[in-house]
């Protein structure tokens, strides 16, 4: 009796081994699934990125003879950027901005590049800006300061200017291009298809689809562009009348709100979806499945199966001693 007792306690132990060493071969192979997957992922991403990248769309810029310094973009709290949009380099984007799909801000030619708070860069929108510097020299001209005043190379304060400036509460509606030097205030709409280089654009500005702004001109404060302007000299941009009482008077503080809505919205929703897809699942998605896991897997399947027979089997072997013995009972019995 003693014996068949260690039997099965014998037995029992060989079970419970196998299945602790089947859960230690199933850990090992989730940190190697898990780590293999990670090297590929650090792989793949450092054979497309020359620069650093923070992320597949937002990413430092490289070294030049123009841009010899090497710069992250800056966001401050509720930048909402769409995976679909490009942000580059030397560039800052302020509170609740929203950059939609396929919008391209590049601070790696001329530098730096700044929007304010609650402004808006929509659908298509380019911002750049042609070289500051070259080789360690200043451009003259390409550069403002916060305030909106051009800056000559020889400035003292050219090292703090910006090559392209949008102020707070600014729309830069779909498919525009700010391309640099340029200076744009506060509270300004920059109509569809509009395009301003080297210009300064005046706050509470409202600017009509398709207009063109160049030639180093300045629009004042509180200005009406018409749709399908040309604004290239001075004298047209003197001439422009207000804004107050035209088409366009209202509709920055609509675009305004409703961009602020949709950054706030899409950030909300982008981290709710990082949070539902931070557990177990996740985990086990990230398990390549490489030749080695398999085999592990493949191991563990083995080792289940056998603690099973092995289970099964002494519980039949248990179940014929009792058959038996009921046997040998009965055979005593018709003795009797």
């Amino acid at each position: 009796m003693r014996c068949e007792i260690t039997k099965k306690v014998q037995a029992d132990r060989l079970c419970h081994k196998l299945f602790a060493i089947a859960l230690l071969v199933l850990i090992a192979a989730l940190a190697v699934g898990t780590v293999s997957g990670a090297a590929e992922s650090a792989a793949s991403e450092k054979s497309v990125a020359a620069p650093d990248i923070l992320s597949e769309n937002i990413r430092t810029n490289v070294k030049t003879d123009f841009a010899p310094a090497v710069f992250s973009p800056r966001l401050k709290e509720g930048v909402f950027i769409d995976p679909a949009a490009v942000v580059i380099g030397d560039v800052t984007i302020g509170k609740e901005v929203f950059v939609g799909p396929t919008a391209v801000i590049r601070g790696d030619e001329g530098t730096p590049i700044f929007i304010g708070d609650f402004s808006n860069v929509q659908d298509g929108v380019i911002i750049h800006a042609l070289e500051t510097t070259l080789n360690g020299k200043n451009i003259d001209g390409r550069r403002f300061t916060k305030a909106g005043a051009r800056l000559a190379a020889t400035d003292p304060l050219f090292k703090n200017g910006y090559a392209v400036y949008i102020g707070q509460r600014t729309s830069c509606a779909h498919g525009t291009q700010v391309h640099g030097p340029a200076w744009v205030g506060d509270d300004t709409f920059i109509g569809m298809e509009t395009i301003i280089f080297n210009a300064k654009v005046g706050n509470k500005v409202a600017i009509g689809v398709a207009s063109t702004i160049t030639g180093g001109v300045e629009i004042a404060d509180g200005r009406y562009v018409p749709p399908g302007s040309v604004i290239d000299t001075q004298a047209k941009a003197d001439a422009l009348g207000p804004a107050e009482g035209s088409p366009y008077g209202t509709t920055n503080i609509a675009v305004v709100h409703v961009n602020e809505k949709l950054s706030a919205g899409y950030e909300a929703a982008m981290i709710a979806e990082e949070n539902a897809g931070s557990g177990f699942g996740s985990i086990l998605s990230g398990i390549v499945m490489n030749p080695l896991t398999i085999c592990v897997l493949f191991i563990i399947a083995l080792l289940a199966v056998l603690a099973v027979f092995l289970k099964l089997n002494r519980k039949m072997a248990e179940n014929q001693k009792v058959m038996d013995e009921l046997k040998t009972s009965l055979e005593n019995l018709n003795k009797k």
